[in-house]
């Protein structure tokens, strides 16, 4: 149990230790292509950044039309909405969860984001949490703050609520998890893969070679002694390894003098014989590529966009990645944008007191060949509030000089 504010709660614990997401989190920073595909896909929950949209009916067509008064402007000048959406989706895909401090100021709704790692939940006594914990740190938590979870309720009387944003999944009451999270033993994997390598160029990927010697070559070249034969030994066992695995670019010969045999043939004093080693360095970087793509596949990104293609699986089409995008950005985003959808229609949209049919959304990057818009793509409104609008001729469009 913790104390807060002069009040006991018991936690309940994120993982077995309550460290999970402090542990994903540290192995996500160890491998930069598992933190480029999690990236990648914020971008393309992303696209063209969010706002207010109101929505127009048009036949079978819905036009989006992006929608400013004084509410929203006032809202966003003291809320930098594009900033806060950002910590949002980042907060949500590497963890799971986005939590969003409500408070006011002057009377309006002031919005900040809380670190995933600095919340844990009170035991729920209801069907639902009612209040948040906050530590800088839970792996030594010493200060703790409770901050009442926001409910229709409290939405304009408590002075500072928290919302969280989480994935629906099934046994998930407490805490959502990041799709990655899945993936853990495949980052696990690939990461085995560079410090293979760089040990292998530290000492040459050895032990290659077995190095035999006569067993009288000590007795005959080491001296009188059994204290000279050991010093001897213990030196020219450092030689071979240096001669062997040392600096490059240096010429690596071995003298030996040999006795002849009673049949006339060298019997040699050192010989050295190659150990046949089962994988190779090539074996490991395509099982490296093969955990990356895994990896792709469980975080949500499709293959041909997960940056470990080497022309083959795309054809070499620049068509086929614009395709892959598209679908990327138009089928794999509108479940996870829904979750930073409903909090603005559902909290933010009455407190503002906007019209019913304005609607946070998101704006999309669609993608064209050069010989259909010269700035390399086009800029498309496509859906808010839950709502995909067909994209047709109607659907406001703007070129993109800078080919984003």
């Amino acid at each position: 149990r913790y104390q807060a504010q002069g009040k006991s709660y018991e936690i309940y614990p994120w993982g077995s230790n309550n460290l999970l997401p402090n542990e994903m989190i540290d192995l996500y920073r160890t491998n930069g292509d598992v933190m480029n595909l999690v990236q990648a896909r914020i971008d393309f929950m992303y696209g063209m950044g969010p706002g207010w949209f109101q929505h127009k009916p048009d036949g079978n067509d819905l036009i989006l039309i992006p929608y400013e008064d004084n509410a929203t402007k006032e809202f966003g000048d003291l809320n930098d909405v594009p900033d806060l959406v950002d910590a949002m989706l980042s907060f949500y895909n590497e963890s799971g969860n986005a939590f969003v401090n409500l408070s006011s100021e002057a009377g309006l709704l002031l919005l900040s984001m809380k670190d995933s790692l600095t919340v844990r939940a009170a035991s729920a006594t209801a069907g639902y949490v009612d209040t948040w914990l906050l530590a800088s740190d839970w792996r030594n938590a010493k200060k703790i703050v409770a901050v009442p979870a926001w409910t229709p309720a409290n939405n304009e009387k408590a002075p500072e609520t928290i919302y969280q944003l989480k994935p629906k999944q099934t046994g998930q009451f407490y805490y959502g998890f990041a799709r990655w999270w899945a993936a853990q033993k495949w980052i696990k994997l690939a990461n085995r893969v560079p410090d293979f390598h760089n040990t292998g160029l530290d000492t040459e990927y050895n032990a290659t070679r077995i190095c035999r010697i006569a067993s009288d070559f000590f007795e005959k070249y080491g001296g009188e002694t059994d204290e000279d034969r050991d010093v001897f030994k213990g030196k020219f066992y450092e030689e071979i390894e240096g001669l062997l695995f040392g600096g490059e670019g240096t010429n690596r010969v071995i003298f030996d003098e040999c006795a002849l045999g009673v049949d006339g043939k060298l019997i040699p004093w050192l010989e050295f014989a190659d150990i046949k080693r089962q994988l190779t360095g090539k074996e490991y970087t395509e099982m490296y590529d093969t955990s990356v793509r895994a990896f792709a596949n469980a975080s949500g990104i499709l293959a041909g966009l997960a940056g470990v293609s080497d022309g083959k699986m795309l054809g070499g089409s620049g068509s086929e990645l614009r395709v892959s995008a598209e679908y990327q950005q138009f089928y794999r985003t509108p479940r996870d944008r829904q979750a930073v959808q409903s909090f603005f229609d559902r909290v933010v949209k009455p407190r503002m007191k906007l019209p019913h049919n304005v609607y946070f959304g998101f704006k999309n990057i669609l993608l064209e060949t050069l010989d259909k818009g010269t700035g390399g793509s086009s800029q498309k409104i496509t859906s808010a509030g839950g709502t995909s609008a067909k994209k047709a001729d109607k659907t406001p469009k703007t070129d993109a000089p800078d080919g984003n």
